[in-house]
């Protein structure tokens, strides 16, 4: 049996977004906010392994 599909997500009483539990002002999360995200799952999507030693090539 599957579970029911919601329509949109609800939001939980207590529980807060994780954005809002980090620390800002770290520098690895600046750094996050920073990174071209769909840039780099693209660039890495196209590395595909080839062997059962699990080397990658890359196109």
């Amino acid at each position: 049996m599957k579970p029911k599909k919601r329509l949109k997500e609800e939001p939980q009483l207590f529980q807060q977004d994780l954005e809002h539990m980090l620390d800002q002002r770290q520098a690895l999360y600046q750094a996050a906010n920073r990174i071209d995200w769909a840039t780099l799952e693209r660039a890495s999507s196209i590395c595909i392994r080839t062997s059962a030693a699990g080397q990658a090539e890359c196109r």
